[in-house]
């Protein structure tokens, strides 16, 4: 039996699951694939239910029969006609997207003009920020509209912030991850979301596998991690880490969930220590040692330690990073009740708390009001933890986040595409 699937050329590489279950849902098989064909094996002849998921949680399935003595090919279309060519991958690989249909529904609009965006990459090198403009020759803007623009970027090896900022708005700060070639959709805001902005945007790593694993952690289903790598992948990743810090810190964050503190105490030292510009590191290990049974008062206060190193460091790369440096400094408030350096960590990680877009997998600010340098908040939203120098970036106070209102088209995606388990 075989399944082929046929795709932009782009997405093959992108990780799929491949499910064959009974008319009772008796699982068959299950299979994380990348490529054109797929060979399951043999199976009774019968009716099965094929599944093809993606990992941003889209499924196509169809009823198919096994005949004895056939071939028994079965071909999957996974090409997305309301999906603006190039944006594919974005709807493959992150779970963030919305329906491809309400893409479609304002694609079609012409009630809306593009927005001119300026995009610069922030550098934060020699304890001062440097600026660059991006993907733009002649002009200092892009053209983004509601069906989006696709960019390619290969980020450095210091703590940098994307700035994308829309004419007459606040900008948007997307946390780069160390020394990788990324993958960009910018376009006009298509989703509702608690923290609005005029323009949204998806970024991405090219190692596919890896944001694949991202997703999964996501939402907690640590049996399909299992069958995307395996414990011994992921901690070769984490050995590995000199090669790939990025990889490291996802799996880091897999082994943390799912593996004994004594099998990965020293990968996760040397991920924590040996890697000053990742603050993810030694967010892990501060997590580690405070969250095993009942810490020892050294344990507690190595987690104090790597805590506020975290903090020091920088803003997180991914979104997980964050939202577990703040519940670290929580508890770490609780254990030391006076620590002065504690709770203005605290203070101020609460502060980017209040701006953060929680539905994205690398940390990404979306202020609201931008205080002028009169205003006490001036210096708390212009300098990001781990630098002592202002972003260099000046705005007036009253620009606001608030976009144009729209219609919505929440329905899921039609035409064998559903949300699914993954």
């Amino acid at each position: 039996m075989y399944v082929f699937l046929q795709a932009i050329q782009e997405t093959y590489l992108i990780p799929k699951l491949i499910e064959l279950l009974t008319p009772k849902r008796t699982v068959m098989y299950q299979s994380w694939v990348t490529g054109r064909e797929t060979e399951l094996g043999y199976f009774t002849p019968r009716d099965y239910l094929l599944r093809v998921s993606l990992p941003s949680g889209i499924y196509f399935e169809k009823i198919v029969k096994v005949v004895k003595g056939d071939f028994n090919r079965f071909l999957f279309n996974l090409e997305m006609p309301t999906v603006p060519k190039g944006t594919e991958w974005a709807y493959f690989a992150k779970r963030s997207m919305p329906s491809s249909r309400a893409v479609r529904k304002y694609a079609d609009s012409k009630l809306n003009s593009p927005l001119e965006v300026e995009i610069k990459m922030l550098t934060f090198r020699g304890e001062q920020w440097s600026s660059e403009n991006l993907f733009s020759e002649r002009r200092f803007t892009n053209s983004i509209d509601q069906t989006g623009q696709v960019f390619d970027l290969h980020t450095g090896n210091d703590f940098q912030m994307l700035e994308i900022r829309p004419n007459n708005y606040l900008p948007k700060y997307v946390r780069m991850p160390l020394d990788s070639s990324m993958k960009l959709l910018l376009r006009e805001q298509v989703s509702n979301q608690e923290i609005s902005h005029p323009i949204e945007v998806v970024a991405s790593t090219t190692d596919w596998r890896i944001e694949a694993l991202l997703q999964i952690l996501k939402t907690g289903k640590m049996d399909l991690a299992d069958e995307l790598v395996s414990r011994e992948e992921v901690r070769d990743m984490l050995r590995r880490k000199y090669d790939n810090v990025n990889a490291a810190a996802i799996a880091a964050d897999y082994l943390y969930y799912s593996v004994k503190y004594e099998e990965t105490k020293k990968w996760m030292e040397n991920l924590a220590n040996d890697f000053p510009k990742l603050p993810d590191g030694a967010i892990i290990r501060g997590a580690q040692l405070i969250n095993r049974g009942n810490p020892s008062k050294a344990a507690i206060i190595e987690s104090r330690e790597m805590h506020l190193s975290a903090f020091q460091r920088g803003l997180p790369v991914y979104t997980l990073g964050f939202r577990m440096l703040r519940e670290g400094l929580l508890k770490m408030n609780a254990h030391f009740k006076n620590d002065k350096e504690l709770s203005e960590a605290l203070q101020r990680i609460d502060y980017f708390h209040g701006i953060i877009d929680y539905t994205r997998d690398l940390t990404t600010l979306v202020p609201v009001v931008a205080p002028t340098p009169d205003e006490p908040l001036h210096d708390a939203y212009f300098t990001l933890p781990g630098t002592n120098q202002l972003l260099p970036i000046g705005y007036s106070h009253g620009i606001s986040n608030s976009k144009k209102t729209k219609d919505f088209d929440s329905s899921p995606i039609l035409v064998e595409q559903y949300e699914s388990n993954i």
